[in-house]
């Protein structure tokens, strides 16, 4: 078993106040992959709205005073190598924004893009696959549906803290991280 890593943000930007309100969500505004052997990010970020696209990022492209807990997922091993394969494709290679999963929230359309995916949708789109979760649609989770699945999965929260106000954390050195 290994451990895949996911950090919810709970962004406080006018963005991510907007991201809260049409997704309902009372707290996870954005979803990102935690890759503990690089310490780094992999997420839907860009410099503009324009240029988002899945990328290697770190805490600091966040707003400062933005929250965030990191959780930790034990998966089998062929799981963990399958998400972290995709998920390192798609940072090395610029995979597309799914702005149609966004705009499916705002006005709440049964519609995606097949060639891009949102933070939540590209963060539980591998998983999904590996797991053979067949009833989880990746295009109608919402940061804050990510999170419950993970939790409902065995998920659990190894760290937390403040963009910019606490160290950047990484899940401690423990057998199960070790193993990765």
């Amino acid at each position: 078993m290994k451990t895949l890593y996911f950090v919810s943000f709970t962004g406080i930007s006018f963005m991510s106040r907007v991201i809260r309100f049409f997704t309902r969500s009372m707290g996870t505004s954005h979803i990102a992959v935690l890759d503990t052997k690089k310490n780094k990010l992999i997420e839907a970020w860009g410099p503009t709205l324009r240029q988002t696209k899945w990328r290697w990022s770190d805490y600091s492209k966040h707003t400062p005073g933005t929250k965030y807990e990191v959780w930790g997922l034990s998966v089998p091993d062929d799981v963990y190598a399958h998400c972290m394969g995709v998920y390192h494709r798609w940072a090395d290679n610029g995979h597309a924004y799914d702005w149609l999963s966004v705009m499916a929230f705002v006005f709440r359309w049964r519609r995606e893009n097949p060639n891009g995916d949102c933070c939540s949708e590209g963060a539980i789109r591998p998983l999904a696959e590996a797991m053979e979760w067949g009833r989880i649609n990746p295009a109608f989770v919402s940061p804050a549906d990510f999170v419950a699945l993970i939790q409902a999965a065995g998920g659990r929260i190894v760290t937390e803290g403040i963009v910019g106000k606490a160290e950047i954390s990484r899940p401690g050195k423990d057998e199960e991280h070790e193993k990765n």
